[in-house]
């Protein structure tokens, strides 16, 4: 439900902002929400965070 609210919500902008015609607006919209949620992720909870931010280790 999250990737459909963010895949409309960055197809308005698109729409809004750029004046991108509608199915363009779509079309990125859908290109680009499911890099952001695994981007995320990744960077939060992933082996990339724990391994090279460790909080509290005194270095």
């Amino acid at each position: 439900m999250a990737m459909v609210g963010m895949a409309v919500v960055t197809a308005s902008l698109a729409w809004l902002v750029l004046g991108l015609a509608l199915a363009l607006a779509v079309l990125l919209g859908a290109c680009l929400t499911p890099t952001a949620p695994m981007l995320a992720s990744s960077i939060v909870s992933g082996a990339p965070a724990s391994g090279s931010c460790r909080v509290g280790s005194g270095r």
